[in-house]
């Protein structure tokens, strides 16, 4: 009897051809329903679906760049209380609550950048996938100095599991330990 191979996956064979852990990352992620769900919920944020839309501040925030957006977030802080609009005016506290959905739509977007690509540096190319359609993350025009390379074999296997949530094969715990040692920028390998 003699064995033969099969033939390889489209998955491993992106995952081979994958030049750093961040473009990897983003490949599994394109596949996950998770990932799709997540990238939904940010287009309904970043549309003011909920609320109607943002028309008397921001409008649609896919109309803005990702930089244009934090400018917009640190100006505003930046000013004095009176002088912001939208602020609610009668605290003592330093608001810009005109623009809560700003800060709310960009710490999702850092947050799904982190959970899916393990790293917020793509929080933009996430922003801009936000604003398109589909789910695949353009690459990175520029390696990041700290990704790392593409994982292989089983190392793959176990992350790809946690991007998809899957749990067969080894322990949920096992996984979201490999995902956390295996991003780009972890120091603690414990």
């Amino acid at each position: 009897m003699s064995a033969t191979a099969s033939a390889p996956s489209p998955f491993l064979a992106y995952a081979s051809a994958a030049p750093n852990f961040v473009d990897w990352a983003g490949g599994e992620a394109q596949h996950s329903s998770r990932f799709h769900d997540e990238i939904d919920r940010l287009r309904d944020l970043a549309a003011g679906f909920h609320r109607r839309g943002y028309s008397r501040t921001t409008g649609p925030l896919t109309s803005k760049s990702w930089d244009e957006l934090s400018r917009t977030v640190s100006e505003l802080l930046s000013q004095p209380q009176p002088d912001r609009p939208h602020a609610w005016r009668n605290t003592d506290l330093p608001t810009d609550d005109g623009y809560r959905h700003v800060r709310t739509y960009q710490t999702s977007v850092r947050k799904v950048a982190r959970q899916f690509i393990g790293t917020e540096d793509v929080a933009p190319l996430v922003h801009d996938l936000v604003g398109a359609t589909g789910y695949q993350l353009a690459r990175l025009p520029t390696t990041l100095p700290s990704a790392p390379p593409a994982p292989t074999g089983g190392q793959a296997s176990n992350l790809a599991a946690h991007i998809a949530r899957a749990t067969w094969g080894s322990g949920a715990t096992a996984i979201c330990l490999a995902w956390r040692r295996a991003r780009p920028g972890d120091t603690s390998k414990h």
